[in-house]
């Protein structure tokens, strides 16, 4: 049975994917418009992830706004859910994966052809199921990628009295633990605390991957985000007592 419905799929995929020069790789807009029809289907399907993180993980046309969503369920198997979703978030992926329209239609289409229940789905009730990765087609950084939902708010940068001793800091910890490697470039933010007054302030020390990371910092709270498109990676900074401590 699963054969015939990815067959079907393939089929199905061949009419209508000439773009992306591969027979049998589906469109995010084209499933979704064709949802019903495509119901309990094994196919191919090529997309962009947006931030998948907390209550939201889609798969979509673009990164534009008004662009087609499905959510998007990743399969982990052995690792957790959200290390497989943190390997490709903001990338363009191709995924072999099992459509259910359920939670997309409201009714189960498999069982009637007029619902005879109303179902509601809640956060994370995906339409794209178990979806393996078969290739990733485009990495993106969090400054390009698409959220739809905790893109934050705007980042400052720290000033350079807070700056001082939170980077001497971390220079010191990275020469104990790595004496031969050369320093890298830095970025440290402020980032107000949620709910609380802005004098309850956090940080965030962000360290470049490149050989120069000018003009590609995080601009907003969210693009801290971890993902593996980042020309950096970011880490919190707490102070306890005379010391600085920085984790993930």
């Amino acid at each position: 049975m699963r054969i015939v419905a990815a067959m079907c799929g393939i089929a199905a995929g061949a009419l209508v994917t000439q773009a992306f020069g591969e027979p049998g790789v589906l469109t995010v807009d084209y499933v979704h418009a064709n949802i019903a029809k495509l119901h309990g289907m094994t196919l191919r399907l090529r997309g962009q992830v947006n931030n998948c993180e907390s209550l939201t993980c889609n798969i979509c046309t673009s990164a534009a706004k008004d662009a087609d969503c499905l959510p998007l369920s990743l399969y982990s198997d052995r690792a957790g859910r959200s290390d497989v979703e943190r390997l490709y978030r903001f990338a363009t992926i191709t995924v072999e994966a099992r459509i259910d329209a359920t939670c997309e239609l409201g009714y189960d289409p498999s069982k009637a052809r007029m619902p005879a229940e109303i179902v509601a789905c809640t956060d994370r009730g995906s339409a794209v199921e178990d979806a393996r990765v078969l290739s990733v087609d485009q990495r993106r950084a969090a400054t390009e990628g698409r959220f739809d939902m905790y893109e934050g708010e705007p980042l400052q940068l720290a000033t350079a009295r807070e700056v001082g001793p939170i980077v001497v800091s971390w220079q010191a910890q990275q020469k104990r633990l790595y004496p031969d490697k050369s320093a890298r470039e830095v970025a440290v933010f402020r980032v107000p605390s949620a709910g609380r007054d802005d004098t309850d302030t956090g940080f965030r020390l962000c360290v470049c991957r490149e050989d120069s990371c000018v003009g590609k910092w995080p601009s907003m709270s969210g693009q801290l985000i971890q993902s593996p498109g980042n020309p950096y990676e970011c880490l919190r900074a707490d102070q306890f007592q005379a010391n600085w401590v920085f984790s993930y």
